[in-house]
């Protein structure tokens, strides 16, 4: 006979003193485990974050469009968050800024005090403090490196040029001109240099390009530039006189309102053919992108040469290219020191320029060469010689 089916079991039931204890136990636990929780969610969403930080950071470096304030921002949210990658890095990185503003400040307040060198050597490291000034407040007021470079590649404000050419006083053992230092609310700027010590000479104005003077360049001759120039060194005369008649009728500068242009430009950049290479080493302009600088040690390499200074990497190519000279990018340096290609830099910068088109404006021919109008009143007083004498 088959067994009869079991009965079910009761369900078992706590007592009222072990429910309230399980009670008390899930109380406790419950905001454990949320707090456990939320804990390492936070801690994920933090990495998170650090890492999206670095991410975009990263996109920044690459493309370095950021304006220098957003780079400081972002460093110091990143130097914020314990425990990410790139924290130690960007408390350097501020750091470093940090050091930088202060040396800009510094070499800001030494324009206000006044020039303090003597030496050719003390006017170098003068010339390079103020270079690393100008090139800060560019980057601080365009915040597109690729601008930055565009613009910042051609302008010295006057008080660096000013600085420059006293350099190049000591250089050739001349005094540099006092400077006086003019305080105002607006830009700082320089006086004057006096005429005896910086402006070119002043020929009789027996004629001013007048119809009928024949071709400008034929009578082109060492003589004749002495009283364009009288500050150029006689050998650099006798060696520029029959290759600027050559050059400037290859490149159809060849009335007298286009040489005289073209004289008076050079007569400022080249302070009068004595300089074809930049005095500053060139440090400025390394990582210089918009100028091809992309290699180490192109700053200094690819600085400023030539009668008219071409500068940049992509500059010396695209100069070799069209002058099939490509000699220049291995050896720089022949710019300089090869008298027929720094006039034929001069003389390419001029022509791609289009300048034989602005032979009657001569702030516009300075805006095209330099970026902006450094020396204005200089380059016309070369300009009333050039014609004078022409």
């Amino acid at each position: 006979m088959p067994e009869s089916p079991s009965a079910p079991t009761a369900p078992r039931v706590f007592t009222p003193t072990v429910l309230a204890w399980l009670g008390a136990l899930g109380a406790a636990v419950a905001p454990t485990v949320q707090f456990i929780n939320g804990y390492w969610q936070n801690q994920l969403k933090q990495t998170e974050i650090a890492h999206q930080i670095a991410l975009d950071f990263a996109k920044l470096a690459i493309a370095d469009k950021a304006s220098r304030e957003y780079r400081r921002d972002t460093l110091k949210v990143i130097a914020s968050i314990d425990g990410n990658p790139l924290q130690g890095w960007a408390r350097t990185e501020l750091a470093e800024r940090s050091t930088e503003q202060q040396a800009v400040m510094d070499a800001l307040r030494s324009r206000l005090e006044g020039r303090r060198y003597t030496t050719l050597a003390e006017c170098k490291v003068y010339l390079e403090q103020q270079l690393k000034v100008q090139s800060y407040l560019v980057a601080e007021t365009f915040d597109r490196k690729d601008m930055k470079d565009t613009v910042g590649a051609a302008i010295k404000d006057d008080y660096t040029t000013s600085v420059e050419r006293d350099c190049r006083d000591l250089e050739t053992g001349g005094r540099p001109p006092p400077a006086v230092v003019v305080a105002a609310a607006g830009p700082i700027k320089l006086s004057p240099a006096s005429a005896a010590s910086a402006a070119p000479g002043t020929a009789a104005p027996t004629r001013v390009c007048e119809q009928g003077n024949g071709n400008p360049l034929e009578q082109l001759s060492p003589a004749k530039l002495a009283r364009i120039y009288p500050r150029a060194r006689p050998a650099d005369l006798d060696t520029y006189a029959p290759l600027l008649r050559k050059g400037l009728a290859r490149a159809e500068i060849n009335t007298c309102a286009r040489v005289a242009m073209f004289l008076a430009q050079l007569g400022y950049e080249s302070g009068e053919l004595r300089f074809t290479e930049e005095l500053s080493s060139g440090e400025a302009y390394e990582g210089r992108a918009g100028l091809g600088n992309i290699q180490a040690g192109d700053g200094p390499r690819f600085k400023g040469r030539g009668l008219i200074q071409i500068v940049g990497r992509s500059n010396y190519q695209a100069f070799a290219s069209a002058t099939h000279h490509a000699e220049v990018m291995d050896n720089p340096a022949l710019v300089a020191t090869d008298p027929e290609l720094a006039l034929e830099t001069a003389l390419w910068i001029w022509t791609r320029a289009k300048l034989n088109t602005l032979d009657d404006d001569v702030a516009v021919v300075t805006r095209r060469l330099n970026g902006g109008v450094n020396g204005l009143e200089q380059r016309r007083t070369y300009l009333a010689a050039a014609k004078a004498v022409l």
